[in-house]
């Protein structure tokens, strides 16, 4: 007899379920520790504070919105960092709920939990995930960027427009990286069939609109301030130490890319156990007639290899559904023993 882990069988079942235990646990953990052990803001968030009170509209550290927010966040919470610690675990909750409203739309939901388990694997050392800033604030931003993006092009649902065009404007307000996000967006669109035929429409139009009211007064900041000049060339003499530092950069960034490769390796054929495949997370085909009283039959089969001790090609587990649509009745199982997974 074959046996399925629980958390695979948790994944099949209640794939949102699975998505808020795992986020709240990793933002409980970011939003206990700092609070018991460490005694000062950690790296630049004092920084970030010392801006924030002064609510200027443009800083040489960038745009101003993740600054006023940290400020924000500290008065709330009586001056004390719990606040500004709360807001970045915030953050990090809304991204990858986010993450997995995205990849359910493209992917189906048990495949995105497992892009949003991947996903906090490698960002849970390797990114911050306490020191408040632009980063973490433009995090939830991008999300909710690419989800509206995935709306208007691969869904045409032109109602997405309106909140596309505000969460533009706010990552214009809050990191100087968000011009170059948005034209890879904008590349993405103009490449693809659906996106040219988007843009054909008035509504980018008014989305531009939108953002440039936006982000009139940061841009009038900027032209005062002679910021969209272009920088000096580096002196000759420099070279060696600027390519030093893109050395270390780019080494920094291998490192933190390493988990990615520590997962495939792990993930291969060399650290098995035995030679039994694993389970799959979604494998399902479904008859539905909507009738009043309608009997829904769900198959689940585990596609296995005949290669295993039984030889069998897999197993399929069937159950029948009598679901009654009329007056609002819950579903009666025929067969209450078991979980049925989620669609």
């Amino acid at each position: 007899m074959r046996f399925t882990s629980l958390v695979v069988e948790l994944i099949r079942a209640r794939p949102r379920l699975v998505v808020w235990i795992v986020v709240l646990a990793q933002a409980g953990l970011w939003l206990i520790l700092p609070m018991l052990l460490y005694r000062s803001p950690p790296g630049d968030l004092a920084t970030v504070l010392a801006f924030g009170r002064e609510y200027q509209v443009g800083t040489w550290l960038g745009p101003p919105l993740a600054f006023w927010l940290a400020d924000i966040a500290f008065r709330a919470a009586g001056n004390t960092m719990f606040g500004v610690y709360l807001l970045a675990q915030v953050c990090a909750v809304v991204t990858f709920w986010i993450y997995y409203q995205l990849a359910r739309a493209i992917i189906g939901g048990q495949q995105a939990v497992l892009a949003v388990l991947l996903s906090l694997t490698v960002v849970a050392f390797s990114s911050p995930g306490v020191e408040f800033g632009p980063l973490v604030l433009a995090r939830p931003l991008w999300a909710l960027l690419l989800l509206h993006s995935w709306q208007l092009i691969g869904q045409n649902r032109r109602n997405a427009w309106f909140a596309w065009s505000i969460e533009a404007g706010l990552l214009l307000l809050t990191t100087a990286a968000a011009p170059i996000l948005l034209l890879l967006l904008a590349g993405f669109a103009v490449a693809t069939e659906r996106g040219r035929r988007v843009l054909m429409s008035l509504d980018p139009l008014y989305a531009l609109l939108v953002i440039v009211v936006l982000v009139l007064p940061y841009l009038i900041w900027l032209l005062r301030a002679d910021a969209l000049a272009m920088p000096p060339w580096p002196a000759i003499s420099d070279l060696g130490a600027r390519a030093l530092q893109w050395g270390w950069l780019l080494t920094g960034l291998v490192l933190a890319m390493s988990a990615i490769v520590l997962l495939v390796i792990l993930n291969s054929g060399w650290f098995a156990r035995h030679a039994a495949e694993a389970p799959i997370i979604a494998g399902m085909s479904e008859s539905i007639s909507l009738l009043d009283d309608t009997t829904v039959a769900i198959t689940c089969t585990s596609l296995k290899n005949p290669s295993g001790n039984s030889g069998r090609i897999g197993r399929s587990i069937r159950r029948e559904v009598n679901v009654s649509f009329s007056d609002g009745l819950p579903s009666r199982l025929k067969n209450p023993p078991g979980i049925l997974p989620a669609a």
